[in-house]
This record gives structure tokens, sequence and C-alpha cells, in this order.
């Protein structure tokens, strides 16, 4: 391929580079006009030529100035660099999933047949995308309605439920540190009694526990900060002091939600005004107001991030048959007797459509047991 001698850009066969087009501009004492290199004609449109009407008004027509000729190839090589950055970027990128299923596969970890598929299954349809469907079944509607995880073993699935003329099947399915993870339900759509939804709120030991090591690691950043700034003198550190409150005390109502980056504010405002409450002194002094505004404030944030949404979700069936519960696996400290295992996992969240599950959910199976096939126009989406 042709390269310009002189740049090193390459260029089409046949024609000259931009670079050599501008030197003989330049030597020729006339600013460049856009041309073909015999740089004779009028200029294309777009380029200082005649252009359609309203683009070229007076003072809009004329030619390209030789330093804007080289401002415009220079911001197009700048273009053309970064375009091949980000491609080269987003190929490494594209390459880590790959890679990290080539590993599992070498050490042993998961299934080499499902190791490299979407664990979570999204945008597919349980009936009949991931089960087989049943002679004349029909999937009526289906439902994001829970989200399954284990945060300390790395463990997260996304429950869905579907309708259809024959079942109602929960289906979650996800990943975990030894690969895939599946748990499916099935009920026939005869033999259902009654359903149960319930959602509500818990608390968590989990939050608790990471609110406390985020509140140390704020707090110990601020008196860090605190005791560097009063080898330069107090006034300094109580001007710091000030700033570091109005960042905790701020955010907190600036902000909609993120309540633990809320708290990480909060924890640097409180240590560096704690800082100055005990280099005065004195119990009582100026610095205890926003001592105990920012204390106020951290046990509010500790108090709503420690509550976590919890679902539960019961489908009772006929005869001896017992139900089925979609609920949360007991902490092993509480679990005592003999309780049931339900999911495997420790938290059940409610999902997008968990509301309109616990409208519909019922209505639709009493119209398909008792108007069958017929109440499927009904229903299907």
């Amino acid at each position: 391929m042709p390269y310009c001698t002189k740049c090193g850009k390459w260029v089409e066969p046949g024609q000259i580079c931009s670079c050599s087009i501008g030197e003989a501009n330049a030597n020729m004492g006339t600013p460049y006009t856009g041309n073909t290199p015999s740089m004779n004609g009028p200029a294309p449109q777009g380029m200082g030529g005649q252009g359609p009407q309203g683009m070229n008004g007076p003072g809009m027509q004329g030619t390209l100035p030789q330093g804007g000729n080289r401002a415009f190839e220079t911001g197009k090589a700048a273009a053309a660099g970064a375009g091949e950055f980000l491609e080269k970027t987003g190929g490494f990128i594209q390459k880590i999933p790959k890679f990290w299923t080539g590993l599992k596969n070498q050490i042993g970890i998961g299934e080499p047949e499902t190791n490299d598929v979407d664990y979570y299954e999204r945008n597919l349809s349980i009936v009949p995308q991931c089960v087989d469907a049943d002679s004349g079944e029909i999937p009526i509607k289906q439902y994001n309605i829970a989200v399954l995880r284990t945060r300390l073993l790395l463990m997260r699935s996304e429950g869905r439920l579907q309708v259809t003329n024959k079942r109602v099947i929960f289906r979650a399915t996800g990943r975990s540190l030894m690969g895939r993870t599946t748990l499916q339900h099935e009920f026939a759509i005869d033999e259902i009694a009654g359903t149960k939804i319930r959602k509500d709120h818990r608390v968590s030991f989990l939050n608790f526990l990471g609110s406390c090591i985020l509140m140390g690691i704020g707090g110990y950043i601020s008196m860090a900060m605190m005791t560097a700034v009063f080898q330069g003198g107090s006034f300094l550190a109580g001007i710091l002091a000030l700033v570091l409150t109005l960042l905790g005390i701020v955010p907190f109502f600036a902000l909609h939600k993120m309540f633990p980056l809320k708290l990480l504010y909060l924890s640097v405002g409180f240590g560096a005004v704690i800082t100055m409450w005990k280099a005065s002194g004195e119990p009582k002094n100026p610095w205890m107001i926003p001592l105990v505004i920012l204390g106020l404030l951290i046990l509010f944030t500790i108090f709503i991030i420690c509550f976590v949404p919890n679902l539960i979700l019961v489908v009772e069936t006929k005869g001896t048959q017992p139900s089925v519960e979609i609920r949360r696996k007991e902490w092993f400290l509480f679990n005592f007797g003999n309780k049931p295992d339900y999911t495997g996992f420790a938290e059940v969240l409610p999902w997008k459509d968990t509301e309109m599950a616990i409208i519909e959910l019922w209505a639709m199976i009493s119209d398909i047991q008792k108007y069958g096939d017929s109440a499927i126009e009904m229903w299907k989406v």
C-alpha cells in the first residue's frame, strides 16, 4: 500500500497526501480551496464554496485558509487515532470474558458446555426457549419477579415466573464461584389452590457490618488529614474541618438514594469534627453542634442501609401435595430445628415485575382454571 513519504499516512493509489497539498498551497501563496490536486475550479459544498442557501450567506463564502486546513487535518488525524485506540481497547475488553471462560475450563470450574452461555437467560421465554413445551402448551405471560443472591459466596440468580395454559413455572438461573446455578419449580395449573406473595423489608447484618467498615474508612481518612494539617496551625485545621463538615452534610440532601456514598461523606466530616472537638480540650465548645448533627445523620443513614427488601412467594396446591415457598434461606445461626432450605440463597429480593405479579397472578390462574384456553386471549400480551 502507498504511504506518504513525509507524514507516513496511507493514501489511495493515484492521490496526493493532504500534507503535500498544504505545502503546495503555502508555496503558491494561495489558500487551499478544498479541490483536487489541480487546485482549480469551485470548492465543494460545505468547504467554503457555493453551498446550499441558508448555509452560505454573506461572509460564509470563500476558501479555507491554510491554517484552517492544517487544523482540519490535525483534528481528523486525532479523531482517527482516538478511534483506533477505542477499537483496540474495545477488542481487549471483549476478550476478557473469553479468557475467563477458557481459564475456568482449564482448571475445572463449572461445566465447559455452560461456561460460555448467558447465565441469566435474559430476554428469553421460559417456554419454549428454556424449557420444552407440552403438547398444545401456549405461553401466556412471564414476570421478572425476584433476584436471589448470597453475597458472601458471590451467588446471584434472576428469577422469572411464567404462566401458560397448562403450567406455572418459576425458574431462576445465575452464577456462583463454581459456575452456573439453576432453581426451577413447576406446577400444573389445575393443581394450584392459591398463591401468596409478600413484599416487605428485613434487617441485614451484612449491610450493618459493611456500614461500620465504610464509616471506619471515612473517619480514618479525615483524622489522618486533620493530623497533617494541624502541623500548619489550628486555624488551617479549623477551615479544613468546616469544609469537610459541609462535604458531609450537603451530599446527604443533594444526592438521591446512594446511601453508602452519603455515609462515606458523613464519616469524613464526622472524623474531622471530632478531631477538632477533642483538640479544644473542653467538653462544651462550638464543635459540639456539627458533631451532633453529623452523628444523627450517620445513625439515620446506617438505619436505612440495614433495611433491605424481602420477597416471599408461596404457591399452595390441592390435595396432599405440600405448598412450595420461594423465600430466603435462614441464617445458619438462627436456623434451629428442621426448617426447609427453600431456595438456598440468603436473600430473595423483589424485582421489576413483582408489583404487577401481585396484582395479576391469581386472577390469571383463576381465569385459566375456569375458562380453559378461552382465557388465553384475555391475558396474553
